[in-house]
């Protein structure tokens, strides 16, 4: 279905898409098309301003030599690197896993998961990206040789994490009540309250990790922080299989 608008003369715009005043209904494909296109828009405008920005056109982003090609910085960039990934894997993993374990149970549970972890990701994301600070204070302090600064990087960041955690258990366990206020379906709304209160209890333990691994991650120690999420993985699914069906009932 198109939107289209007669101007002041009267005369019909012709049918062709880009002669058209509005856009046709896409439904899902169309949230995955604004969604895709804001990202493009995003890349696109922070390559301009490290490309052309006063202080940031000096390293030289669009103009590259074979020389710039650095086989020991690519190496620690994929050591340091591919750890943090496998860890945002298994923080993100979590919402993914239970879809599909749940999926069999129906639409309605499917939708309530959907619900959940839209509502659920945002406070966690803002909660984490205040963790993040963590790692370049380490890392600063660990390349000074200042350990004084790296042992208050770590009594005061991980304090930290508990008051942010607490504040977004505090904030959210309450707001689970209002889902009703967002128009879904009745259904979906009393299959999401529940596990969204139960999954927000979730945010304090995310976020105590989340700082020691950023301590840890600062100091260059992947190791540890890369097991415990190796680990949490086939412990979400193993506790998403005996807990979803009652398996060893």
């Amino acid at each position: 279905r198109h939107t289209r608008f007669r101007g002041v003369t009267g005369v019909q715009p012709c049918a062709l898409p880009i002669c058209n005043w509005g856009f046709p209904a896409m439904g899902l494909e169309g949230a995955a098309w604004a969604t895709t296109l804001s990202r493009v828009l995003a890349a696109v405008v922070i390559m301009g301003i490290v490309a052309f920005g006063p202080r940031l056109r000096s390293f030289g982003l669009l103009l590259w030599r074979q020389s710039d090609v650095c086989r020991a910085t690519l190496l620690r960039i994929l050591r340091l690197g591919l750890p943090a990934s496998v860890q945002y894997l298994a923080e993100t993993s979590a919402f993914s896993l239970a879809a599909l374990m749940i999926g069999p149970l129906g639409a309605d549970h499917l939708a309530a998961v959907a619900l959940s972890s839209g509502l659920f990701f945002v406070p966690m994301v803002c909660g984490m990206s205040l963790t993040f600070v963590m790692s370049p204070l380490t890392s600063m302090a660990r390349s000074a040789g200042d350990e004084v600064a790296l042992g208050k990087t770590l009594k005061n960041g991980f304090p930290l994490a508990w008051v942010v955690g607490i504040l977004l258990v505090s904030t959210m366990y309450p707001a689970t009540y209002l889902l009703h206020l967002l128009g879904q379906p009745e259904r979906v709304v009393e299959l999401a309250g529940p596990y969204l209160r139960i999954v927000t209890l979730s945010m304090l333990p995310i976020m105590v990790f989340q700082a020691l691994r950023q301590f840890s991650e600062g100091l260059e120690i992947m190791f540890p922080p890369l097991v415990v999420g190796l680990i949490m993985i086939p412990l979400n699914i193993f506790g998403n299989w005996l807990l979803i069906h009652g398996n060893w009932g």
